[in-house]
């Protein structure tokens, strides 16, 4: 607590509470994670203020998430289209793109609140939290690369869904590392976690595809 007061402390004195250093030094740490290695999740700030800092980690995921809207729009625009109805309204599909970034951002990190202490590593649910939201901007980069050859045109179809997959297995492989590492916890619990997370998105994706109109969006 003494660390998260010195934080909060070092703001009131006009000090960053995170500057270039910091962020290059925590993706540096989630990098290390997707090269596999084991003392990566060591080096991030896993203080009470770290903890805090590292969901400014949303901002700096933020351009990829802004062009992956853009792709969804042109989905969304194109599938109405086709079915003859009028699309969302463009301030209306942005707002809805931005609280789903938001809630399903932080979706897993309230959910572990109570199964940290279900299963026993309540003392592992800041390293856990503050390492998962620094991925995520590593996360969000790589979904990035399928939206922006599918948007580019570079790649025939099947060829991008084979790579958009390949994304896929990847950040399942990723998130399950760092549900082992960041909880310490044995594989099979890391990979229940991973599950939890999907079923947390593919609700909240659900949720926004009812209230776009049937057009899914891409995470």
């Amino acid at each position: 607590m003494k660390k998260c007061w010195s934080s909060i402390s070092s703001a009131s004195r006009g000090e960053p509470l995170v500057d270039t250093a910091y962020i290059k030094h925590s993706l540096a740490a989630a990098l290390g994670i997707a090269r596999f290695d084991p003392n990566a999740i060591d080096h991030f700030d896993t203080s009470y203020g770290g903890f805090f800092r590292s969901f400014f980690a949303m901002i700096v995921a933020s351009p990829c998430f802004v062009f992956m809207a853009l792709v969804d729009r042109r989905i969304e625009l194109n599938v109405a289209a086709l079915g003859h109805r009028q699309p969302l309204p463009v301030d209306g599909f942005y707002f809805l793109e931005t609280i789903y970034y938001i809630v399903d951002w932080m979706a897993l990190p309230l959910l572990m609140i109570p199964v940290a202490k279900l299963i026993g590593v309540g003392g592992r649910y800041v390293p856990f939290v503050v390492a998962y939201n620094w991925c995520n901007c590593v996360v969000y980069a790589a979904l990035l690369i399928p939206s922006v050859l599918d948007l580019s045109g570079l790649l025939p179809q099947r060829s991008g869904q084979v790579l958009f997959y390949t994304v896929i297995v990847f950040v399942l492989a990723y998130r399950w590392r760092i549900a082992r590492d960041g909880l310490r916890v044995p594989g099979l619990t890391a990979s229940a976690i991973v599950i939890l997370d999907v079923l947390a998105s593919v609700f909240l994706s659900l949720v926004s595809l009812s209230l776009r109109g049937g057009v899914a969006p891409s995470l």
